[in-house]
């Protein structure tokens, strides 16, 4: 590989057993002789950013940075506890000049060593340094999102129920810190990475099944109603290898509006992996989708309770819905999800336009009015356990939702029941007075990127769960009536600035205290 730089000192201005710091072409580099041996490395600790040349150097050439008591070999740079290396430069003596060769480093040997550490960073989720990986492949001559690229190419086998709002939001976290300057996209790829880890942790290779199995429509659809995961696999792999990519779409999309599947999960995270295979490329088509139809065949049926026993029937007597003309339509509000089901068929004739816009309505109102008392209840059943994440993921359905049916529009009766499921939801834990105060409520677009960026959210779900509301709602708003954009807005505002615990310590302990004792008392 060509030299970029040539850096020659004279050998009288380069002191014995005594540490030299030169700064040239950009770089700080340390010289350091001991005892006859000379080693040539970054001056800062690739850690935080500590002089060097303020560590002691052993005998057996091991450089300690007194900041943190990270330990460097200097023969060749490795970190005695397996963390981030130290840069070595090569050098050598011409006549009575040091040459350094400052050299660019070699793209494929700089992937590979970054992510041997990337690897180790997720395993012990170590978050200032993945920020410091991601910023290395930002400033290298890799292409900066490599770096999420290989993490869910290391982390897809590693979930153990298929895909989860981790790579979920990936997609929402790309299109957001695209635009956006160096520092807030090394934010984002940092807080995907993070979310990663976070839902790797502790949890070894769960292996999927390898070959391919001839697809047939009937039988994949089959595989997953059965829950049998090789044969799912398989058959998505068989499509993937032979460009039928859009018919896995076609059937993953039918199958994930079967039942109400993971109260809606399935099909957030099916959209939103279609949304992120695309913006990386063919390289996580198959981990994307592996992972999501692992998941889908673990997903649970929310349409078997009795909550939403009318589901498969409701869904029956909206076949053959049409578009209709789009009119303004009262949101369907308060009524439990058999009501709210019942109101489906009741306004069948106006359209599954008039229909979505009313039921994204009455969810954003919903959620404007939801009483936050629950959050702070504890002697409560464990099926009451509300918070603002059952508001949000009506909404981020409906978008996920929107998408498919413009694939495929013989799926709205499936949508719109499973919208409806949302809605009757959450209509038990509204404040009935805000309810109808609501109804007046308007806000203005939130523009407040920073925040969603610079969260200051420990757990990544709750962050991850903002971003993609926001996306979501960004997505919705433009498809939809003003009054309805407004309720949005006004909803999402309300959702931002509340207060949500994240750990329900007192709740836990009554409740976990109330099932033990139901047995033992």
């Amino acid at each position: 590989m060509p030299k970029l730089a040539e850096i020659r000192i004279e050998r009288d201005k380069v002191p014995v057993n005594k540490a030299t710091v030169i700064k040239q072409h950009g770089r700080q580099i340390c010289i350091w002789s001991n005892n006859g041996d000379w080693h040539v490395f970054d001056h800062r600790c690739p850690h935080e950013g500590y002089p060097m040349s303020q560590g002691e150097l052993s005998e057996n050439c091991v450089l300690t940075c007194h900041w943190h008591n990270w330990k460097f070999d200097l023969r060749d740079g490795s970190n005695l506890d397996d963390l981030d290396r130290l840069k070595i430069y090569p050098w050598r003596w011409e006549a009575d000049h040091l040459v350094i060769d400052v050299m660019g480093e070699d793209p494929e040997e700089l992937r590979l060593e970054l992510e041997d550490q990337l690897s180790k960073a997720f395993r012990d989720r170590d978050y200032t340094r993945i920020h410091r990986l991601v910023c290395r492949y930002q400033v290298s001559d890799l292409d900066g999102e490599d770096c999420l690229r290989f993490a869910i190419q290391w982390g897809y086998q590693r979930l153990q129920y298929g895909t989860t709002h981790a790579f979920a939001a990936a997609a929402d976290w790309l299109t957001l810190c695209r635009q956006e300057d160096v520092p807030t996209r090394i934010a984002g790829l940092a807080e995907v990475l993070d979310h990663i880890a976070h839902d790797c942790l502790g949890h070894p290779v769960y292996p999927m099944a390898e070959g391919e199995l001839k697809y047939d429509r009937r039988k994949f659809k089959q595989a997953i109603e059965e829950e049998d995961e090789e044969k799912a696999i398989m058959m998505a792999r068989y499509c993937l290898a032979n460009d039928a990519r859009l018919e896995l779409e076609s059937v993953c999309r039918e199958s994930v509006l079967e039942h109400y599947r993971d109260f809606g999960h399935s099909a957030i995270f099916l959209e939103k992996s279609i949304e992120l295979s695309a913006m990386l490329g063919r390289h996580v088509e198959v981990p994307l989708f592996m992972a999501f139809v692992r998941g889908l065949c673990a997903s649970t049926k929310e349409d078997l309770l009795p909550e939403f026993s009318r589901f498969q029937a409701t869904v029956q007597s909206l076949s053959g819905i049409t578009a209709g003309k789009r009119r303004p339509l009262m949101p369907c509000v308060g009524r439990p999800a058999s009501g709210v089901m019942k109101w489906l068929i009741e306004h069948k004739e106006q359209g599954f336009l008039t229909l979505f816009e009313a039921l994204v309505n009455a969810q954003a109102t919903h959620m404007l009015s939801f009483d936050e008392s629950w959050l702070r209840k504890t002697d409560i059943p464990i099926s009451h356990n509300v918070g603002w994440l059952d508001f949000t993921h009506g909404l981020t359905f409906a978008e996920a939702s929107w998408r498919m049916c413009q694939s495929n529009p013989d799926l709205w009766p499936q949508a719109l029941c499973q919208l409806a499921c949302f809605v009757g939801r959450t209509a038990a834990y509204v404040d009935k007075e805000a309810l109808q105060q609501s109804a007046h409520a308007k806000a203005a677009a939130y523009t407040d990127y920073q925040s969603l960026v610079d969260h200051g959210i420990g757990l990544p779900i709750y962050a991850c769960h903002r971003l993609k509301t926001y996306m979501a709602i960004r997505n919705l708003v433009p498809l939809l009536a003003d009054d309805t954009g407004f309720h949005l807005w006004a909803a999402f505002a309300k959702y931002a600035s509340s207060y949500y615990p994240h750990k329900q310590v007192m709740r836990t302990a009554t409740q976990m205290f109330n099932l033990v004792n139901r047995d033992h008392g």
